[in-house]
Formats: C-alpha cells, sequence, structure tokens
C-alpha cells in the first residue's frame, strides 16, 4: 500500500493536468 502512495506523489500534477484538460469528463 506504501508503494501506492510513492507512486501516486509524482502522479499528483498528472492528475491534475488531466481535470484541467478534460474538466466536463
Amino acid at each position: 500500500m506504501v508503494h501506492i502512495f510513492v507512486n501516486v506523489e509524482p502522479l499528483w500534477p498528472h492528475i491534475s493536468l488531466i481535470h484541467h484538460l478534460s474538466p466536463s469528463s
């Protein structure tokens, strides 16, 4: 479970970009 947290940290910026690109979704 800890491994996921570490993998999510660098993904945070990516998620923000996706939300910004597809706010309608």
